[in-house]
């Protein structure tokens, strides 16, 4: 007989903004690109799950993006500090106005800016007491999960056919404590970015996140896809408050919507677990295998995005996937720019376990750049050149080859077997 027992759930929430000026990260600049004025600050928020035997941790956080010697510095700073927990998943919200410098390699420069050690270091410090809050605060909960279908908040920029996860998810953690309420969507973060570049945000999912706890609650946002996708209008002609408050409005209104739909889920028990995979940088093709011609008189550029992966990636080096169940619910995340038709692939198969996806997130533990699945590759818009050069970029951006994202499919299925 299953434990009736209830899991326990904590949370945490600390201020990562670095003192003015600071490296940002999110947009490419040869000369370095700092933020001026603080918009809205920038958060690490935890959540920790325990069964009394089981204990996990997931971290968001308003970053580009992670990378492992981060995630690991991180994980070392919480076992240093006595925190006791068998898993840890961290993500990054992707804003693109949120603070770079901590990455040292020589490509990541063109992203995130000149590498700072106190950064760095500062960002380690205060990601892991977000963590190590989430535990101390753990109190038994009860777990709702609902979602709602968009129809209108994201779209897929690379092509209008190309795959799209347009499901938005909210988890509701109600306890004698405050609730916790976690949002789930996979769009770019672009809006503040594209309007006032020297100005640090959390974008659209720090908006969102302060509607909920304007409403007394504690709140979180996990991306989903990312890759390919886009919020609506992020270049659209409207100045920065109104886009955001327009943006927040119509996703509180699919928040609230999937609120509604929600489901008490079983929850009794926490299980964690890790796939591997190697990413071998190659030369990436960028455009469909009926354009292989074009792809060699591409050559050089394509020579060039190699060189430019080798020079921040770990050529040959593991990846990972991590895997959360709690009770019947499952959180995972991939290393990457996630495509939706990965993220998709990925909901199929926790489906078909007899699971709920909860989450597949972008921008965890790792990043090993764009990843789709094969057949997306084929696609390629015609009409839109925007779009097109958005899918030349991000096949360029595709580091490991385009059956990445079936290697990243197969470490997910092993460890959500092991989960199980």
């Amino acid at each position: 007989m299953p434990s009736q027992k209830k899991v326990r759930v904590g949370f945490g929430k600390v201020d990562i903004t670095p003192p003015l000026p600071f490296p940002m990260g999110g947009m490419a600049d040869r000369d370095g690109r700092l933020a001026n004025r603080v918009r809205d600050p920038l958060f690490a928020r935890a959540l920790a799950f325990s069964d009394g035997k089981t204990t996990a941790v997931m971290i968001s956080a308003d970053l580009l993006l992670f990378v492992m010697v981060l995630r690991d510095a991180i994980e070392q700073r919480l076992r240093d500090q006595g925190v006791a927990f068998d898993g840890l998943m961290l993500t990054a919200t992707h804003s693109h106005s949120a603070v770079g410098g901590f990455w040292d390699a020589p490509s990541a420069k063109l992203f995130l800016g000149e590498y700072d050690q106190k950064l760095f270091d500062g960002l380690v410090t205060n990601i892991a007491a977000a963590g190590k809050a989430a535990v101390d605060d753990l109190a038994a909960a009860d777990l709702r999960f609902g979602e709602t279908e968009t129809s209108y908040l994201n779209y897929n920029r690379r092509h209008k056919e190309g795959a799209i996860d347009r499901t938005l998810g909210v988890l509701h953690v109600k306890r004698r404590r405050r609730d916790i309420r976690v949002v789930f969507f996979g769009a770019h973060p672009v809006v503040v970015g594209v309007r006032d570049y020297h100005a640090a945000s959390a974008d659209y999912p720090g908006e969102l996140i302060k509607s909920i706890e304007a409403e007394g609650d504690h709140g979180m946002f996990v991306v989903g896809p990312v890759g390919g996708v886009n919020a609506f209008f992020p270049e659209g002609p409207m100045d920065t408050d109104v886009h955001l408050a327009l943006l927040t409005r119509l996703m509180r209104e699919a928040v609230d919507e999937a609120a509604a739909n929600a489901r008490p889920v079983k929850s009794d028990d926490v299980a964690f677990a890790v796939g591997q995979t190697k990413i071998n940088i190659t030369t990436p093709k960028l455009l469909p295998q009926r354009l292989g011609w074009l792809d060699t008189l591409a050559l050089p550029l394509r020579l060039w995005a190699r060189k430019f992966g080798r020079g921040g990636l770990r050529d040959g080096a593991a990846t990972r996937v991590p895997v959360l169940r709690v009770g019947e619910l499952i959180f995972t995340g991939y290393p990457a720019d996630l495509g939706a038709s990965v993220g998709l692939k990925t909901k199929q198969l926790i489906t078909e376990a007899g699971l709920t996806p909860v989450v597949v997130a972008s921008q965890t533990d790792d990043y090993v750049g764009y990843v789709h699945m094969p057949l997306e590759y084929e696609l390629l818009e015609k009409q839109d050149k925007a779009a097109l050069w958005m899918n030349i970029y991000e096949n360029a951006m595709g580091f490991g080859g385009r059956q990445t994202g079936v290697h990243l499919l197969a470490a997910f299925d092993r460890a959500l077997v092991e989960v199980q």
